[in-house]
């Protein structure tokens, strides 16, 4: 019997992801910069599309993805952490047209 390893448990998960009908693709064949933890594509196809019904704006994509990526100087995991909050509990963009709610 071969050991269990992390590399066994990630490939497992996946195969539970692959079941509910998400693709998967290796990170080493992802276009991105090193230091992007964002996906900005990915994110930002997302944000057009969830946020279609709202009328969302490319430059509200832009303050959306500026929000999550600035640098507040703070140490990584700070960062990190703040930006998780962002994520998750929400915040608000000035809307381009101010009639628009934020």
């Amino acid at each position: 019997m071969s050991p269990f390893t992390e590399h066994a448990l990630e490939m497992g998960i996946m195969e539970l992801f692959k079941q509910q009908g998400y693709s998967y693709q290796s990170g080493e064949t992802i276009h991105k910069e090193l230091s992007d933890v964002l996906l900005r594509d990915d994110l930002w196809i997302y944000l057009k599309s969830r946020y279609a019904a709202e009328g969302i704006t490319p430059l509200e994509i832009e303050r959306v993805i500026a929000k999550l990526t600035a640098d507040n100087g703070a140490p990584l995991y700070q960062q990190n952490v703040q930006t998780y909050r962002l994520m998750t509990e929400g915040f608000t963009i000035k809307r381009e047209d101010a009639s628009q709610r934020e």
